[in-house]
């Protein structure tokens, strides 16, 4: 239980329980439901303008969004599947052309690109 802060909750929990004054339930969702979707803006204000940020580090990479490697992609950059979308565009702005190579166990690589970054948090989490 978190009474306060919400970069520990979205951190640390399953579910975020969001109380508005007096005790009443204003959302509870997953911590990427929560962040993609405040249900109003006493939520949204309450999780912060960073909010995107907050759920790029409780995201996933997912292969279906990414594209096939290519052969002009030659030497960019590799990465885990198993790194936060946080972590991955991190190392995608790092990148000298702005790509990297996403190893999945598929043993076939992908390519992620600030494109694809913008496709998987433009489709919002569902609720769990």
């Amino acid at each position: 239980m978190v009474t306060h802060d919400i970069d520990e909750a979205v951190r640390l929990g399953d579910r975020v329980a969001v109380l508005r004054e007096g005790g009443l339930l204003a959302q509870y969702a997953s911590p990427a439901e929560i962040l993609a979707n405040p249900i109003d803006d006493f939520v949204a204000d309450f999780l912060g303008t960073d909010r995107l940020i907050k759920l790029m580090a409780v995201t996933s990479l997912q292969e279906d969004v990414l594209r096939p490697v290519h052969p002009d992609d030659g030497d960019a950059p590799r990465i885990d599947n198993e790194i936060t979308l946080r972590e991955a565009t991190v190392a995608l702005l790092a990148s000298p052309d702005g790509r990297v190579k996403v190893s999945f166990d598929t043993d076939d690589d992908r390519i992620l690109t600030l494109d694809a970054i913008r496709q998987i948090l433009t489709e919002a989490p569902k609720s769990a």
